[in-house]
């Protein structure tokens, strides 16, 4: 489990979509949850405490990248950047446009397995674009969009 959410982490770090900005909202989100939770001395869920340490190991992983960038700065003029491959599918901007047209599918961690749960309240838009990309998906796409779905949370 410790190697699969480091890979998670990695992926969150290295992605374009999730910003400076969107990793500190999220934690202070996270953390005002949790806050919460133990102020009403609830039991504090430990999906919730595995997306805080997500967030907070993709900031780490991050920063060191950009302080390595700093460190050494490239020679190789920089190349106008190329339209995605397939295999480099931006699962955050897939799960993003599905949220966004009123997609309500949500994942969860089953032992080793990230598991999506059924939805019949998608909008139509929503459901339509699910069914276009998921269906013939790659299982490394598939996998990619889970974990997505399971760090952007609930709608």
């Amino acid at each position: 489990m410790v190697k699969a959410n480091e890979k998670i982490a990695k992926r969150i770090a290295h992605n374009q979509a999730f910003d400076g900005y969107a990793a500190w909202r999220m934690l202070k989100d996270i953390n005002s949850e949790i806050f919460s939770l133990e102020r009403n001395k609830s039991a504090v869920p430990f999906e919730l405490v595995r997306l805080r340490w997500l967030i907070v190991r993709a900031r780490e992983l991050r920063k060191a990248s950009e302080d390595n960038k700093r460190a050494r700065p490239s020679l190789v003029p920089r190349l106008p950047i190329e339209p995605q491959a397939a295999d480099e599918f931006d699962a955050f901007e897939f799960v993003d446009r599905y949220r966004a047209l009123g997609g309500r599918r949500i994942a969860w961690v089953m032992g080793e397995r990230i598991t999506l749960g059924p939805t019949d309240s998608d909008t139509p838009e929503a459901r339509e674009l699910w069914l276009r990309i998921w269906s013939p998906s790659a299982p490394t796409v598939r996998n990619a969009i889970s974990e997505a779905l399971l760090v952007r949370g609930r709608f």
